[in-house]
């Protein structure tokens, strides 16, 4: 009996829990929403960047320095290892999210992704003095985990717009959110060209 009620009180204390509703106009007022646009927005950047040269690096940099390696093939499977690791990001990162929570893994992903971004120019360097295989193989694994982060972004992003502002309105302020990535589709290629 005792079990009974303390199940009837946890259940109506849950019940009044009440998710946020706020609409994609007050969610813009906000400063988390500037905060995860700008993450948003670097994220998508360096995916679209990496993405945009993925082969034309392979087969023009690399390949110069380890023609025995870096053929027209090679490239081509470094491009499908980006967008496996893209879609991988996309299914890892989005079932972490469901074990640790929303904000916690966009936390995760966005402060791992300024290590392996910075450490990419350092890597590419590595592979052009030493000619070894071993850093051409360490960036193919950063640029690809780099890439996952993208792919976290927008697989989690959603879910933790929901938990911030509400599930009632989330599609028009994922709908304003969608420019942050749109504009990375410019900027990302641009800053290599």
């Amino acid at each position: 009996s005792s079990s009974s009620s303390s199940s009837n009180s946890s259940s109506s204390s849950s019940s009044d829990l009440k998710a946020p509703d706020i609409d994609d106009i007050a969610a813009l007022k906000t400063p988390q929403f500037w905060l995860l646009g700008t993450s948003f927005f670097c994220m998508a950047s360096g995916g679209f960047c990496v993405m945009s040269v993925a082969k034309p690096l392979m087969n023009e940099v690399f390949s110069a320095r380890l023609p025995e390696l870096v053929t027209a093939s090679f490239a081509a499977k470094y491009v499908l290892v980006l967008a496996a690791c893209n879609m991988g990001g996309r299914l890892g990162w989005a079932a972490l999210s469901d074990k640790i929570g929303r904000r916690a893994t966009f936390g995760l992903v966005t402060a791992s992704s300024v290590p392996l971004w910075c450490s990419l120019p350092w890597v590419i360097e590595q592979v052009m003095v030493s000619g070894s295989s071993v850093p051409l193989y360490a960036f193919i694994g950063g640029t690809g985990l780099a890439i996952t982060v993208m792919g976290a972004a927008f697989a989690t992003l959603p879910a933790y717009e929901a938990e911030l502002y509400g599930p009632k309105h989330v599609g028009a302020i994922h709908g304003k959110m969608l420019f942050w990535p749109a504009a990375a589709a410019f900027a990302g290629p641009s800053m290599i060209m």
